[in-house]
């Protein structure tokens, strides 16, 4: 179907677009993220997901929190998902925390799509940040409600170290 997002598999049927095409790209990193939390979750020995909707960081040491919630934990890991090298990544707020951002790579050029190479991982970085790794990210007038303060933390702009390239 010229025009349509959905492709013909081998039997002729209409299949769905992938997930990477079918969601807008802030989307597809937060999917991302949620799924390597939970896979980090259930390899680990210490670390579980954050029970707390919402709740940073996305991986805390297991018992140390009622129920393996809380809103704002000191221990645990930030899993961040992003499309663009050097891991320079938005966040909530600034605070010292554990990161690990995963960098991946997707063919959104390639036609026909069905052609399109899968999804890879380009990046792991794992790295301790504190508030000097961050610099404040206004969101200007178009940002419906207030004016919120967001964090980037960057591999390129902090000490070296920080974010240390793990694989590739």
């Amino acid at each position: 179907m010229p025009g349509s997002a959905h492709t013909r598999s081998a039997r002729g049927t209409a299949c769905p677009p992938p997930v990477r095409a079918a969601c807008r790209r802030s989307v597809l990193s937060g999917l991302i993220s949620d799924m390597v939390t939970a896979n980090l979750a259930r390899h680990s020995r210490v670390l579980v997901e954050n029970g707390f909707r919402n709740g940073h960081p996305d991986l805390i040491v297991d018992g140390v929190h009622p129920g393996n919630a809380v809103r704002a934990g000191e221990q645990g890991v930030e899993v961040k998902s992003n499309r663009k090298p050097g891991c320079a990544v938005d966040t909530h707020g600034t605070r010292s925390q554990r990161m690990r951002v995963f960098v991946h790579r997707t063919d959104n050029a390639t036609e026909p799509a069905a052609d399109r190479a899968a999804m890879r991982f380009t990046e792991i970085r794992l790295a301790p940040v504190t508030a000097d790794d961050f610099r404040r990210n206004p969101r200007g007038n178009s940002a419906p409600g207030p004016l919120r303060r967001t964090g980037r933390a960057s591999g390129s702009s902090a000490e070296p170290g920080v974010f240390g390239h793990l694989s590739a």
